[in-house]
């Protein structure tokens, strides 16, 4: 065989493996992690940061788990948990783990679920915090309230919201100050 004739085998087959490599590296490596908000504790909404993970698995260290993306939970004990996310795809798994402390549930009857259900013992306390969130007179709205099944926030110029968290706000009214309790 020629020389020219061996290359080309030699080159043909190096092809090959380089769109083999090529292939098997178009995955990458899961990597897990996740933050938590306190939500109005016990209910903790859970927010997965992961990267290249196609699946999860979640433990919130109480005997509960989830495959949501990004779950929310609620505690029937207080105490500390340790909450493990693992993160999958076809190269493998990551896993993190953190603590989550509760210490209001003797205020709080979710009625068994894990949709922040209200309580028919005690009575809700409305409650949250306010922060500036750009110079165009736009405020962000946090719900801290506390054993409620429904929200109505009213904003004191004909404007009202019944979502939970309402983050954005801007009064066009400059004019007045709005004075906002709970």
């Amino acid at each position: 065989m020629n020389r020219k004739k061996i290359n080309i085998i030699k080159l043909f087959f190096f092809g090959i493996i380089a769109v083999s490599l090529l292939g098997a590296c178009k995955d990458k490596q899961p990597y897990a992690d996740f933050k938590f908000i306190d939500v109005t504790d016990p209910k903790i909404e859970f927010v997965n940061i992961s990267k290249n993970a196609k699946s999860f698995e979640w433990n919130f260290g109480d005997g509960k788990t989830s495959t949501a993306f990004s779950p929310t939970h609620t505690y029937t004990s207080n105490g500390t948990y340790t909450v493990s996310l693992i993160a999958k795809n076809a190269k493998g798994e990551s896993e993190v783990t953190k603590t989550v402390k509760i210490t209001k549930v003797d205020n709080w009857d979710n009625g068994g679920d894990d949709n922040g259900g209200g309580n028919n013992n005690v009575l809700p306390k409305a409650d949250f915090e306010c922060y500036p969130h750009d110079s165009n007179f736009t405020v962000r709205f946090v719900n801290k309230s506390t054993n409620a099944d429904t929200y109505l926030w009213n904003f004191g110029d004909g404007k009202t919201s019944i979502e939970f968290n309402f983050f954005n706000y801007k009064s066009i009214d400059i004019q007045n100050i709005y004075s906002l309790s709970p």
